[in-house]
């Protein structure tokens, strides 16, 4: 019984690593854009990950991946 257990927290952690990393990686270049995008419009002068706002990109990777995670193991 314990083996089934630790099976399916297996299955979950890595399938949890999965889409968090593509989740991380998806939001990290699409706000990397956007902060190319910012420099060129100011001149070089803004920066959207001064003073912490990069971790904005794995917060809101960890609460995408959690609703994916929801919605794939538990649909209804």
């Amino acid at each position: 019984m314990l083996d089934k257990y630790i099976s399916y927290i297996k299955i979950l952690a890595t399938d949890f690593a999965k889409y968090f990393l593509a989740t991380v990686l998806v939001i990290g270049i699409k706000g990397e854009l956007f902060n190319i995008g910012l420099r060129v419009w100011s001149n070089n002068e803004m920066s959207f990950y001064e003073d912490g706002l990069w971790q904005i990109t794995l917060i809101l990777s960890f609460l995408i991946t959690c609703c994916v995670m929801i919605h794939k193991y538990a649909p209804e």
